[in-house]
């Protein structure tokens, strides 16, 4: 009876010494680009080797669906570090279109999604030779022996920096990029460094005579950009834009911003972030994704955010086109109609002057107005759907009539039925001299960017710069 007591409580011992954890692998956060092929990822003490086994096929990550997709044959080891580390519950979270091939374990008891046991180091087997499985998140939970004396670095990459913490007080860290194995004689950690390229980073903290485990990480090259025209310009599928770049308007997963080129673009995704008119970012990485020729930014990872000046619309009275796509506008005193076709879908467009355009209403909490025998100054972002011009609207203000133009779609300082040259007499211009006027009747030697009267061998006409 005491040596079943002593037993007890020996076991007692080693499940309080024992420290139980968790890490988790998330395809999405992991900085991968389109069709990467997937190998060893390391989420310190627990290393995960993804492996082709019995198939041609290696793993590989796929934006679609934001998931590793591993096929039929394809093996996924997960293990600890060193010996003192014992798994004891894995799970995995399957996105969407996954497939059904079947999932062996061994050692341990694997039921889909999970598997249960008590190993140093686990198999997982793809059945089948065709097909595949998509994986998103892998959590792996883990009890650690006695707590080593001096912690692991932890190693991450941000914008092409790496950045390696201890949490250990007054811990060395040294590293190597390099492949060997880090030590004192090593490169010694002050502050985070670029990177030109995809590398392994390894590292080692050390205090006296005590280190840690040696910790790797691949840290993955994102290609960076002056704007998002370089960016467009390049080819690129996947990289980072840097900054400032202004946000505009967020409504939902839709964010407008304009980069410091004034290059406008549409940045579309899930996003906890919560932007304001005005605000800098830093840096943007994603992926340029056009959806029917409208130019996209999806997957959009954020660099810091500060606060800054809001940016106004750009008054427009010509036609919109191709060159406006994504570009915040204001046209002034429009007439709104909305009709009804055979399908009982509606349909709305707005005219002003000699132009008309496509509204179409993507945002639930932006209300089309009621009363559509009044004129309109109406606020929105310049879209596009295969060939056809949209107007994305974010504000509809009445038109009070106290704007210059009494009829809709009037351009200002024109009044209906004003001949430009009627005053031509009146204005003293040599023959063949080109005199710009503003609308106020101003001279202007440099006319640019606004409405201007040219004056010209007896001849008045408006131009617009």
């Amino acid at each position: 009876m005491k040596k079943f007591l002593l037993s007890l409580a020996a076991v007692a011992m080693c499940i309080a010494g024992a420290s139980a954890a968790q890490v988790t692998y998330d395809t999405a956060t992991q900085g991968y680009t389109n069709a990467q092929d997937i190998s060893v990822v390391n989420l310190s003490p627990i290393t995960l080797t993804f492996d082709k086994g019995s198939n041609s096929n290696t793993p590989k990550y796929y934006d679609s669906g934001t998931a590793v997709r591993c096929y039929g044959g394809n093996t996924i080891t997960i293990a600890g570090i060193d010996e003192s580390y014992t798994i004891t519950d894995v799970e995995f979270t399957f996105g969407t279109s996954d497939g059904t091939n079947a999932i062996t374990a061994e050692p341990g008891n694997w039921t889909s999604p999970k598997w249960t046991g008590n190993a140093n180091s686990v198999k997982f087997t793809i059945g089948g030779t065709s097909g595949n499985r998509r994986i998103v998140k892998i959590a792996v939970t883990y009890d650690a022996g006695e707590a080593p004396v001096v912690s692991a670095p932890k190693i991450s990459c941000a914008a092409n920096k790496v950045t390696i913490t201890c949490d250990t007080e007054n811990a060395e860290i040294y590293y190597t990029t390099d492949g060997t194995e880090p030590s004192a004689t090593s490169a010694k950690y002050t502050a985070p460094f670029a990177i030109t390229e995809t590398v392994t980073v390894k590292a080692v903290a050390i205090v006296g005579t005590d280190k840690s485990v040696v910790v790797s990480y691949t840290a993955n090259y994102v290609p960076t950009y002056a704007g998002f025209e370089a960016f467009i310009e390049a080819g690129a599928s996947t990289g980072t834009v840097d900054g400032p770049i202004t946000a505009v308007y967020q409504n939902g997963q839709y964010l407008f911003v304009v980069d410091a080129n004034d290059y406008p673009m549409l940045v579309y995704g899930n996003t906890s972030a919560t932007f304001n008119n005005g605000d800098a970012i830093s840096y943007i990485t994603g992926k340029y994704s056009p959806y029917n020729n409208l130019p996209e930014f999806t997957n959009p990872v954020f660099g810091d955010v500060t606060a800054g000046d809001a940016v106004e619309p750009q008054v427009v009275n010509e036609a919109l086109t191709i060159a406006l796509v994504n570009r915040y506008v204001t046209i002034k005193n429009a007439t709104i109609e909305v009709t009804v076709d055979e399908n009982d879908k509606e349909n709305i467009s707005m005219t002003y002057g000699d132009n008309s355009v496509v509204i179409y209403k993507r945002f639930a909490d932006v209300e089309i107005p009621a009363d559509l025998d009044k004129a309109y100054n109406v606020t929105g972002f310049v879209s596009v759907y295969g060939e056809t011009i949209q107007l994305y609207p974010t504000a509809f203000a009445e038109y009070t009539g106290d704007e210059p133009g009494d009829e809709p779609g009037d351009e200002p300082g024109d009044e209906p039925g004003d001949d430009p040259n009627a005053a031509v007499g009146a204005i003293d211009a040599e023959n063949g001299t080109a005199v710009y006027f503003n609308l106020q009747g101003q001279t202007v030697l440099n006319p640019d960017k606004g409405i201007f009267v040219k004056v010209q061998n007896g001849k008045a006409v408006k131009v617009v710069k």
